[in-house]
């Protein structure tokens, strides 16, 4: 009987596998590519232009990563009346098929470096008018004890069409309404943003990345029937 179960456990699997979303794979287009910051980067911590687009990221120097030397950082001082700054990558072409946007960047909460609160993503073929492609939260804790670095990742439902790509990027300290609050919001750091467009392949087997993003529900579903029949399943094999 455990044989049987066994099987048929095997064969649903195999079959939910094949049921979830197989994405295309993705490539950089904004890697070396120029980009244009609306704040003023510490002196410490400055912003040779082109560090947000190298493709390198920060790693772990000693007990801190924003040190490491690949980090542009951001003071209080530099940030907006909505407690934000924006980076603007030129991606000297408009690119079709545009599905998705990185932030890469660090949180030392006991150094007063802070991770955002969110990202939003815009887009434009001209530079001058744009229009919201995205907005995700980082989700992060801002408590005390945390070192890390981390990725806000966003993926569209569908390919735009885009030569600039905008990130604006919230202090998750700063309250709105409340400019004397930038006194205590603190630093951001960040080391990469990238712009990813779909290259029209499929991925080989070995290599599949499965997202599930859009259908996220679904397949929590899907894995919980799953998950229920095989029980169900093993109640009867055993009696």
């Amino acid at each position: 009987m455990k044989k049987i179960f066994l099987t048929i456990t095997f064969i649903l699997i195999f079959a939910l596998t094949l049921a979830l979303p197989v994405f295309a794979a993705l490539e950089s287009v904004s890697l070396g590519m120029s980009y244009t910051l609306s704040a003023n980067p510490s002196g410490s911590y400055a912003d040779d232009g082109k560090m947000l687009t190298d493709g390198i990221h920060g790693t772990k120097v000693g007990e801190s990563y924003h040190k490491s030397g690949t980090y542009v950082g951001i003071p209080a001082t530099s940030i907006d009346e909505n407690g934000c700054f924006s980076v603007t990558v030129d991606l000297g072409e408009v690119k079709t098929d545009i599905t998705g946007f990185d932030l890469y960047y660090a949180c030392e909460t006991d150094a007063n470096v802070y991770a955002p609160e969110y990202s939003e993503f815009f887009v434009s073929e001209d530079g001058e008018n744009y229009t919201v492609a995205g907005k995700v939260m980082s989700g992060e804790s801002n408590d005390a004890g945390i070192t890390k670095a981390g990725v806000i990742n966003c993926r569209l439902n569908a390919g735009v069409k885009a030569r600039y790509v905008k990130f604006v990027i919230k202090n998750p300290l700063f309250i709105i309404g409340e400019p004397e609050s930038v006194a205590n919001v603190g630093w951001m750091f960040i080391d990469e943003v990238s712009v990813l467009q779909d290259d029209g392949k499929t991925p080989e087997m070995g290599d599949m990345l499965i997202i599930p993003v859009i259908n996220s529900i679904g397949v929590v579903c899907a894995a919980g029937g799953l998950t229920a029949l095989i029980a169900g399943i093993k109640k009867k094999t055993e009696r």
